[in-house]
């Protein structure tokens, strides 16, 4: 159960908030429940917590929280996925890859990506990025830190739409955006 006595479905052990309300204008409503740890999320955990989250049209509280991604997490056609707080780390092509239509959105708050390099990867000249975005995908970044050791930090091709709203690009290994075509 978690801090409202509400049972919790699918989700790892430890790892207490997903929010399941809106408000008045039927906006999703942030509920954290407080804990002094640190929770390690593997990619398959952080899977089925998005996937819920899209679903519900919640917002993922990942505060206090790592997610440790080897594989690149998708997000596509009108899927929506807010996420506030946590650090994301990765060493797969990229974090996240959005492909959405413009009903689509990656919403990220006070997050921190951090892409790792790979082996593989680097020998194949695929040194990826943070944030992979193509196609009509939308995202929109408030206050987050987004870095990769070897690539980008963020990546956009053909019509993709970022908004970054006091964002901190830094320690990209080779830019920290880049645009192509007509992102």
């Amino acid at each position: 159960l978690d801090c409202r006595g509400m049972p919790l479905r699918n989700t790892p052990q430890g790892l207490r908030s997903i929010t399941h309300r809106l408000d008045c204008r039927g906006m999703p409503v942030r509920h954290r429940c407080s804990s002094q740890s640190t929770h390690i999320l593997t990619g398959r955990d952080f899977a089925g917590l998005a996937s819920e989250a899209i679903k519900t049209g919640s917002v993922l509280d990942l505060a206090q929280s790592r997610v440790e991604l080897h594989e690149p997490f998708k997000l596509g056609s009108d899927e929506v996925l807010r996420i506030t707080g946590g650090t994301i780390v990765g060493d797969g092509h990229s974090i996240f890859q959005v492909q959405t239509s413009r009903k689509g959105l990656l919403e990220l708050r006070e997050c921190e990506l951090r892409h790792l390099p790979c082996v593989e990867r680097s020998t194949q000249s695929s040194l990826g990025a943070a944030l992979f975005a193509r196609g009509k995908a939308r995202v929109a970044l408030h206050g987050c830190s987004i870095s990769s050791q070897a690539g980008f930090g963020i990546w956009l091709v053909q019509k993709a739409w970022v908004e970054l709203h006091g964002c901190t690009l830094a320690r990209s290994g080779r830019s920290s955006i880049v645009a192509f075509e007509n992102a």
